[in-house]
């Protein structure tokens, strides 16, 4: 898209294959690229983006389930179906599969912001969630939790414009450009 593109991108749901091997993340080659065409990446919230091993966490869930003789649908046990001592063996075998392969936070989230702002630059970095698509972590599992991106990123020594920028500058400035390539291109005869 890069290539043919005449305006910048957006990658909007993506975070860095660097950290996690996602066939929607973006290799640092592509990530240099974004950059070079004034694009931006927005990083996003979804939990197999972040941090690998969670087929592997998924298969040992429904394994569990279907040893202890819970239901399940595609995505997890029925625990509502399960009778108390199933749920009570559940959940201390989860604590186990919890331990094995943990489900990625607020770190990881910002380690991809970090990667990304490392090789991209300040100014081709944003903040994505995918709320209504699945995405949420824990520490950022909804809007009502923005604030923990902020402090998080503040903390690990961002600027207060640095911030303003990954929380929407980037975007708005590649959506201006977009807007301004577009004009152009109707005016041509």
């Amino acid at each position: 898209m890069i290539e043919l593109s005449k305006a910048p991108i957006i990658a909007s749901h993506s975070g860095c294959r660097a950290l996690c091997d996602h066939p929607r993340n973006l290799d640092d080659e592509q990530l240099k690229a974004l950059a070079e065409h004034g694009g931006v990446i927005q990083v996003v919230t979804v939990d197999s983006f972040l941090r690998g091993g969670l087929p592997e966490r998924r298969r040992a869930i429904r394994k569990l389930a279907q040893r202890l003789g819970i239901p399940t649908d595609r995505r997890r046990p029925k625990l509502e179906q399960a009778t108390e001592p199933q749920r009570r063996e559940y959940r201390a075998a989860f604590a186990k599969i919890d331990e094995q392969y943990p489900m990625p936070d607020l770190d990881d989230y910002i380690d991809h912001v970090d990667h990304a702002v490392r090789v991209a630059g300040i100014d081709h970095v944003g903040i994505g969630s995918d709320f209504d698509g699945g995405g949420g972590i824990a520490g950022f599992n909804d809007h009502s939790e923005a604030p923990n991106v902020t402090l998080e990123l503040l903390r690990r020594g961002y600027s207060e414009d640095d911030v303003r920028k990954i929380w929407g500058a980037n975007l708005l400035r590649v959506w201006r450009d977009v807007e301004r390539v577009a004009a152009q291109l109707q005016n041509q005869p």
